[in-house]
């Protein structure tokens, strides 16, 4: 996994929330970058949250996600992606319970794209029933919406998921949204050419 430098990582957010807010905290804006274990994706994730609260002082910042990030040391033995464990974590505590329980069944799915009808099948809804829920985890940067209109999410969010519904779906939900997703595939597979054969 590539990881920024710090100068990479500054000018990321030079560009995201002006050079006068980051010039303004320069220790704050280094422990961060720290704190991230300096991959790209969890400085863009820290990034949106400080755009989105624009008086929030970076030092603050800094300091909440340090907190957050001692509930992963026991766990993470050394491993570099604590610091992203620790913003994924943040950002999922922040959601609506529907769109919550929708991210970790996302973890689910073995395809590296999901539709909005995919994602209904998993937690067991109608797809118009999973718009708002989506809406949020776009919002969150948790997933993303494709121009095809399907949503896709980073490898580390992924895994994150995963671990999430491991954790915290009991194995009869998680066993009921295999069934109802492998239902899905194989009805999508039977009215497909070899050529359409892509994820659900």
């Amino acid at each position: 996994m590539k990881v920024l430098e710090d100068n990479e990582a500054i000018e990321l957010w030079r560009r995201r929330l002006g050079a006068q807010r980051v010039e303004a905290e320069p220790g704050a804006v280094r422990r961060l970058i720290r704190l991230c274990a300096r991959l790209p994706l969890a400085l863009a994730l820290v990034a949106a949250r400080a755009m989105t609260q624009q008086d929030l002082a970076l030092a603050t910042l800094a300091e909440e996600l340090r907190d957050e990030q001692r509930r992963f040391d026991s766990l993470d033995a050394g491993d570099d992606h604590g610091g992203a464990r620790a913003v994924f974590s943040w950002s999922y505590r922040a959601l609506s319970r529907d769109a919550a329980g929708l991210f970790r069944l996302l973890g689910l799915h073995p395809g590296t794209t999901v539709s909005a009808a995919t994602a209904a099948a998993l937690v067991g809804v109608l797809p118009a029933q999973v718009g708002a829920p989506m809406v949020e985890l776009v919002r969150a940067h948790l997933v993303e919406r494709l121009s095809s209109g399907r949503y896709q999410f980073h490898d580390l969010l992924r895994s994150y998921s995963a671990e999430l519904a491991a954790a915290e779906e009991p194995d009869a939900h998680r066993r009921a949204a295999v069934r109802r997703i492998a239902r899905l595939l194989r009805s999508d597979l039977c009215g497909r050419g070899p050529s359409d054969r892509t994820a659900a």
